[in-house]
């Protein structure tokens, strides 16, 4: 019966609010733009089309915003495709090239994680 209805084991508590932030970066120093975009068979249909999308506005991003930009695409082990884009013919091509493409294979998020934090430690990243 809803009237005898009772809650135990609820914590109602307010968030905690977090006034200081431990770094702010200016304005115009934004870093670069690092996508890891797994291309495994389970991305095929819609999953394929967003992350395919993502990637092309990633692009678009970072020109607007003066950016570097550089996506790893993965799926297996061992299988990772690394792609460094700026807003010229050369890149373009590789991206539409890459854009063209159907995802399949496994997946392994370890490598193109480890790559990307590898890159995060050069000093022109």
């Amino acid at each position: 019966n809803l009237l005898s209805y009772e809650r135990t084991g609820w914590l109602e508590d307010q968030p905690a609010l977090i006034t200081d932030r431990t770094e702010v970066r200016p304005a115009g120093e934004l870093g670069p733009i690092i996508l890891c975009l797994d291309t495994s068979g389970s991305m095929q249909g819609a999953r394929e089309t967003v992350a395919k999308a993502l990637a092309l506005e990633c692009l678009r991003g970072a020109h607007r915003q003066r950016r570097a930009c550089f996506i790893y695409a993965f799926s297996g082990t061992d299988d990772v495709q690394e792609l460094e884009l700026q807003v010229d013919v050369e890149s373009l091509d590789k991206l539409l090239d890459f854009l063209s493409r159907s995802f399949m294979g496994g997946t392994d998020v370890d490598a193109p994680l480890k790559r990307s934090l590898e890159r995060l430690q050069r000093d022109e990243w």
